[in-house]
């Protein structure tokens, strides 16, 4: 029959699809989606061996679930694509049972793959090991973390007394993190992780290491920890970031020393299969797309499902399932972009609470750990930012933000994606979200001055490139009006900061617009305050500035119409040279 035909010819393309993937598979991760994303798990009882059946104690596993995907890391043998424990030596009971071969293979993403995990990092012996709530859920730091890691791998007691000495230390310091000792502990770790890892070639650096005090009273050390795995010319980077009460992990982009010719085999065979009209032959195609974004740069995965939200909003949410498609939707990089693109893209209109966008957005924020303020911080920008939480429909029923929480979460800094998909849109959408920044959200802050974001150079290129695309002061003028508004003696310094970034901007582009470039300066209402700490707002400042001024003294006789002109011009590039 033509259907088992179909079967047969489309099993045989996807065991060669997956000897195609598997040919560079030399870590147990493709990309940060297949990391087990941190979840809630159930208290365990080591004495027991039993989990708690009151879901009331469940709690966050962020700092388990960092330990589990870095030991899959450490674990993993490229030879046969299996995890293996021999080489770290005689490992505890419970690790050695995890990583066992019976257990493999395991789904990472799973949350049983997790609650597992439980048996090996909760309730531990050994009583220096910090936990937050009665021998469960570990407490953030770099040595509580190397003291789990030393309980499970049994390493000697002289290490452990090392481990343990990096926090008396610590304590006898009163939390002052010395040169000395931040040496001792990067030296150590570094030691430690590659002495575990069944990959040999590993680079580790450390950033950002400052002490802190963990929610026991200990000390601890917070920082982030880039460990890169090294195999056959393929580079796969992990990034531990701990910080106080929370932990995270994140998977750097793979590099190869050579050309990565898998997409170019599986987008053959899924030529093959174009058209087709049979069922498995349609469910084989939509797996073929799924890993092809599985191995494709991130960029065009975020652009594929900005479209596929795009369809779905054209469609009129009809066929909203198709946004489950893209990627795992366990995956919390995936469900913070897929809110957001869904929410900024949706806020020229007016949805209610049971519309299926609304819903399908109030699911995927549900399912997140939102009892924790740096998912808070992550997940509702967008959510706040459109008002989805105190509008009179009450988008959002269930986010209750006390003004402290609120503050926090929109102080965040800005996430590249979410302005990417205001920039997307009509400039209403840009100008509400400065108004809400400059005018709205000063509130919440005592009058104090808050333009961060028009300063920030790693966003304020573009936001000048948009909001003058018209080729007038249109939105500029509106912007000063909400500046002079809220910033009262102040205003003077915010204009000048403002318009002295723009004016830079506008100055490099390929072709200067003289009325704009003009208008902007005459808008510096104290060119004489200008200081060199407003070049720091300018990105890639050194190239820029020289520019700027080229450009500003090939216009000077186009824009300058008298005298005074010409003295605030002679004025500015004077002191603009000597900053510059």
């Amino acid at each position: 029959p033509a259907g088992t035909e179909a079967e047969v010819d489309c099993m045989a393309l996807m065991k060669k699809t997956q000897e195609i993937l598997n040919t560079y598979r030399v870590f147990p991760f493709i990309d940060s989606t297949q990391i087990p994303a941190y979840t809630s798990v159930p208290r365990y009882n080591r004495k027991l061996g039993i989990f708690s059946a009151n879901h009331l104690e469940d709690y966050s596993n962020c700092v388990e679930s960092m330990i589990l995907s870095l030991f899959c890391c450490l674990a993993y043998d490229p030879s046969d694509f299996t995890y293996k424990t021999d080489h770290m030596g005689s490992v505890s009971p419970s690790l050695k049972e995890f990583f066992s071969p019976e257990n493999q293979p395991f789904d990472t993403t799973k949350a049983n793959f997790q609650k597992k995990w439980c048996k090996v990092v909760a309730d531990l012996k050994e009583p220096n090991i910090s936990y937050c709530n009665d021998r469960n859920e570990l407490d953030c730091g770099i040595i509580n973390m190397l003291m789990v890691i030393a309980e499970i791998v049994n390493i000697s007691k002289e290490e452990k007394d090392k481990i343990l000495g990096f926090s008396e230390r610590l304590k006898e310091k009163q939390g002052s993190l010395e040169n000395s000792l931040s040496k001792d502990i990067q030296e150590y770790t570094k030691m430690l992780l590659k002495r575990l890892s069944k990959t040999e070639n590993v680079e580790i650096q450390f950033s950002k290491l400052k002490s802190n005090m963990g929610t026991s009273g200990r000390y601890d050390i917070s920082g982030r920890i880039d460990i890169l795995f090294e195999q056959d010319g393929i580079k796969n980077t992990i990034v531990l970031g701990i910080s106080t009460g929370h932990s995270t992990i994140d998977m750097e982009p793979t590099v190869m020393d050579f050309e990565d010719d898998r997409m170019e085999k599986v987008s053959e065979i899924a030529g093959i299969c174009k058209d087709r009209t049979k069922f498995v032959e349609n469910l084989f195609a939509a797996y073929l797309a799924y890993e092809i974004r599985n191995i494709s740069p991130p960029e065009e995965n975020e652009e594929f499902m900005k479209e596929q939200v795009r369809t779905t909003i054209e469609n009129k949410f009809a066929d909203i399932n198709r946004l489950l498609l893209i990627k795992k939707i366990s995956n919390f990089n995936y469900k913070k972009n897929l809110v957001s693109c869904s929410i900024i893209y949706t806020m020229d209109q007016d949805l209610s609470p049971d519309d299926p966008l609304i819903r399908f957005t109030s699911n995927i924020i549900g399912s997140t750990e939102l009892g924790n303020f740096h998912i808070q911080m992550q997940i509702l920008p967008s959510v706040v930012f459109a008002d989805l939480q105190t509008n009179s429909k009450l988008s959002y029923p269930n986010i209750k933000l006390s003004e402290h929480s609120y503050t926090r979460v929109v102080e965040a800094a800005p996430c590249r994606f979410l302005f990417e998909c205001i920039l997307d849109c009509d400039v209403d959408i840009l100008m509400k979200w400065i108004r809400f920044y400059i005018y709205d959200f000063i509130c919440y802050r005592s009058n104090e001055v808050f333009i961060y974001h028009l300063e920030d150079d790693s966003i304020n290129k573009k936001i000048c490139k948009h909001i003058f695309k018209d080729g007038t002061m249109k939105y500029a003028d509106i912007i000063d009006d909400l500046i002079v508004q809220r910033h009262g003696t102040n205003q003077n310094n915010a204009l000048s900061i403002v318009h002295f970034i723009w004016l830079i901007y506008l100055c490099v582009e390929e072709t200067p617009n003289i009325e704009l470039i003009k208008a902007n300066l005459d808008a510096i209402p104290e060119i004489g305050s200008i200081s060199r700490s407003y070049m720091s707002h300018i990105e890639t400042m050194a190239k820029l500035v020289s520019q700027a001024i080229q450009t500003l003294s090939e216009l000077k006789n186009q824009i300058c119409k008298d005298e005074n002109d010409i003295e605030r011009f002679d004025s500015f590039i004077k002191i603009f040279a000597a900053i510059g």
